[in-house]
């Protein structure tokens, strides 16, 4: 009897020694572009390991960025380890970014399923989780702000798991790619199983289980239970996984203020806008989008999101318009439109921005598209620049939006800004959106008429009305032209709509 438990004990020992290991995954090898958003399971070496990123409780999906070669993982994203049966994870060590970011306030910012997750953002630039984890681990980054009320972010460069093999004997129980709740747009769910060749029945509210083979769709609104279950010949059944879902439909407002009132309220939904809006301002580019839009009473409202389409300044963006709120340290956004819910335009109303003095804007003026007539100029202390835009009225800070393309202005020029307010640690700023040459200048945006400035006035050769604004945005003209039409004005800059053409025009 003792042989025989000596022998036993001796050959658990040799095989606990033998499948120690470890196993590493390097994010920069993975072939990933600048902002690529992971959304399927990663292998980590050849463990039976591999690792998924997810949004979670967060705004924003973890993406790989080039710069600090890194995920990214933002307020209450989740990082999961498909650990398959039979397999016991130790322990992971991370390595993170030499880079400054936020960080959580201490070890309180993170969570895991079980075990202990720790991590040293700022001074070791290292994570690290240990316990006993034999099916799949969840490790995040806790859905709250730092004690600076900044949202932190967790940029992983590589990470090492140090796991145990074991014999698989039963299929691992399948994963669902989003977390159960109520969702106000329509979603699609991915399920995954850590067993190499395994299929995943699946049924919904308790029909048949079929084979799944494709995303699960759930659009009509209405509440679904999903159950799942792993098979695969010589394993057992996995143990039932299952996630409840809700699509409900979107709360609805009647104007931006109604937005902003019900949004402060209770950001959790989604909400539709029973409105039509103005598009003030439009700048797009790849993986970006940001629209400026003002409705019938002059309330103005940014919506973020790459998945509004494109349109033209004045243009007319039909009701039915669907997204979720968010105030971004005072400034009041639409987040995660809906781009389906996106209608063609309906017309073109133009839109004129309104002349005002760099001194005078203030945090009322936010998301508002304006052009100021000044100079540009930067202010160099030690390291830091300051870049401001300076007349009479005094000044008001630059700041430039990285995506949005726009070319730096040189230093002591005067120039016409086209730029929208924003505001930042309570101070209002602006994000050029285009430098004009002041004076003189004309930018048309159709060809469907031509203006230009005379001594004492202006020319204007155009179909139907034309509509004059000085600095100060009072009309000062507006008459219907039929060809060329001289209109007097006193000395100074406007704003000249002429058909379908706007323009800016000084009058010496």
């Amino acid at each position: 009897m003792k042989k025989l438990l000596l022998s036993s004990l001796m050959l658990a020992a040799g095989i606990f020694a033998a499948s120690a290991a470890e196993a590493t995954i390097d994010f920069s090898q993975q072939g990933w572009s600048n902002e690529f958003e992971i959304t399927a399971s990663t292998p980590i070496g050849d463990s039976g390991i591999s690792v998924a990123f997810a949004m979670g409780e967060g705004k924003n999906t973890p993406k790989y960025y080039t710069s600090g070669t890194a995920v990214r993982m933002y307020s209450g994203n989740t990082m999961t380890l498909a650990v398959p049966q039979g397999t016991t994870v130790t322990s992971i060590a991370m390595k993170l970014a030499s880079q400054t970011y936020t960080f959580a306030d201490d070890n309180t910012g993170y969570s895991a399923s079980t075990g202990t997750f720790t991590a040293d953002p700022k001074t070791a630039k290292t994570g690290a989780w240990t316990g006993t984890a034999t099916e799949d681990l969840v490790l995040s980054l806790v859905n709250k702000k730092n004690n600076a009320g900044k949202w932190p972010q967790l940029r992983i460069v590589s990470m090492t798991v140090t796991y145990t093999a074991g014999v698989e004997t039963k299929c691992a129980t399948p994963k669902f790619s989003l977390a159960e709740g109520k969702y106000y747009n329509p979603v699609e769910i991915t399920l995954t199983t850590s067993t190499a060749d395994a299929k995943i029945m699946y049924s919904i509210n308790g029909a048949a289980a079929a084979e799944y083979t494709a995303p699960i769709a759930l659009s009509e609104v209405g509440t679904y239970a999903v159950k799942a279950y792993a098979v695969k010949t010589g394993l057992e059944n996995s143990a039932e996984a299952v996630a409840n879902y809700e699509i409900a439909n979107p709360v609805e407002v009647g104007s931006i203020a109604e937005f902003i009132m019900a949004g402060e309220a209770d950001a959790t939904p989604a909400y539709k806008w029973t409105f039509p809006v103005v598009v003030t301002a439009q700048i797009k580019g790849e993986g970006f989008g940001a629209t400026y839009v003002k409705d019938a009473a002059g309330d103005v409202m940014y919506i973020f999101g790459k998945d509004v389409p494109a349109y033209n300044t004045g243009d007319v963006i039909p009701a039915g318009v669907v997204g979720e709120y968010q105030n971004y340290n005072g400034v009041y956004e639409m987040t995660y439109p809906n781009g389906d819910t996106f209608a063609p335009a309906s017309g073109n109303e133009g839109f004129t921005p309104a002349v005002v003095g760099a001194g005078t804007i203030k945090a009322d003026d936010v998301n508002k598209v304006v052009v100021i007539s000044g100079t540009y100029v930067e202010t160099t202390d030690g390291t830091k620049t300051t870049k401001s835009m300076q007349d009479a009225t005094g000044s008001v800070t630059v700041y430039y939006q990285s995506k949005w393309g726009v070319e730096s202005a040189t230093n002591g020029t005067k120039y016409d800004l086209l730029c929208a307010v924003g505001l930042y640690k309570s101070t209002v700023q602006v994000y050029p959106i285009k430098f004009l040459p002041e004076g003189g200048s004309v930018e048309t945006v159709s060809t469907a008429a031509a203006v230009r400035a005379l001594e004492g006035g202006i020319e204007v050769n155009a179909e139907g009305n034309v509509l004059v604004v000085n600095a100060a945005g009072q009309v000062v003209a507006n008459q219907a032209v039929n060809g060329t039409a001289t209109i007097a004005l006193a000395k100074g800059f406007y704003i000249v709509r002429a058909a379908d053409t706007v323009a800016k025009v000084i009058v010496k």
